[in-house]
């Protein structure tokens, strides 16, 4: 395969356009982040779109992959051949344990249970995703010091946590028993991205870190489920300053 030619497609842009540090997001719309800096270049292939912007003169790129793990961690391993040094993956989890509705987490770590079929399969169980599955970590420098700095950006106790989220393979298979499940091995969040993101960003050796805002209680108060005013404004308002912090960090 020529890489290159295949980021093009997906990209419309070469890998060498992009710049050290990277925003992903698989849903967060790309005008949001345009409208807190200042863009010199938009693009759109055929696979990612995206925005090559500046704050404070200091330049750094954001991409839309869509949800999912593959899109996500394949858009990474092709920047392989781009100067991409860190990557910032921003995106959204449902809560489990001791994480609460609008609640920043920084993952760790991510389990990889991804793989739809497996969990629609007449031999499913979650004791076979936990012995098959492994973690996939951030970047742990990286994370310290986003951490360090979010630490000092947030200004309501208690809103931001750290620990291990579990990247699941289908919507379907979030049911109270497998929940529970995730849930007793201490995991804090449910995602569809990061233990695949978190891979391919150290397969081609780059740093990677991840901020999410918590969106649903998956066992408590699903997607589908009526949130209260309180939690819709908790949500709304962390979302954004989400986006803040990683702006902020991306030009740190």
């Amino acid at each position: 395969m020529n890489k290159e030619k295949f980021f093009k497609f997906c990209y419309n842009t070469s890998p060498k356009d992009l710049p050290e540090t990277v925003i992903i997001t698989p849903f967060i719309p790309l005008k949001t982040f345009q409208d807190k800096s200042c863009v010199t270049t938009s693009f759109k292939g055929s696979l990612f779109s995206g925005i090559m912007t500046k704050v404070k003169s200091r330049p750094f790129a954001v991409i839309f992959t869509g949800m999912g793990d593959r899109l996500a961690a394949d858009g990474i391993m092709l920047m392989e051949g781009s100067f991409v040094k860190k990557i910032i993956f921003v995106g959204a989890c449902g809560g489990l344990g001791k994480a609460s509705m609008g609640d920043i987490i920084i993952p760790e770590t991510a389990f990889n249970g991804e793989g739809f079929s497996q969990y629609h399969d007449e031999s499913f169980s979650m004791k076979k995703v936990f012995t098959s599955g492994k973690y996939a970590p951030a970047d742990k420098k990286y994370t310290n010091s986003l951490e360090q700095f979010a630490s000092g950006k947030l200004k309501t106790p208690g809103i931001l946590k750290k620990g291990a989220v579990f990247t699941i393979g289908s919507f379907l298979a979030e049911t109270q028993e497998n929940l529970s499940a995730i849930e007793q091995k201490n995991f804090i969040g449910i995602d569809l991205e990061l233990s695949a993101v978190y891979r391919a960003a150290n397969v081609i050796g780059r740093q990677a870190v991840g901020l999410t805002v918590v969106s649903d209680l998956p066992k408590k108060k699903p997607l589908w489920s009526n949130p209260t005013a309180t939690d819709k404004k908790k949500y709304t308002k962390n979302r954004n300053k989400l986006i803040e912090l990683a702006i902020e960090f991306a030009i740190k």
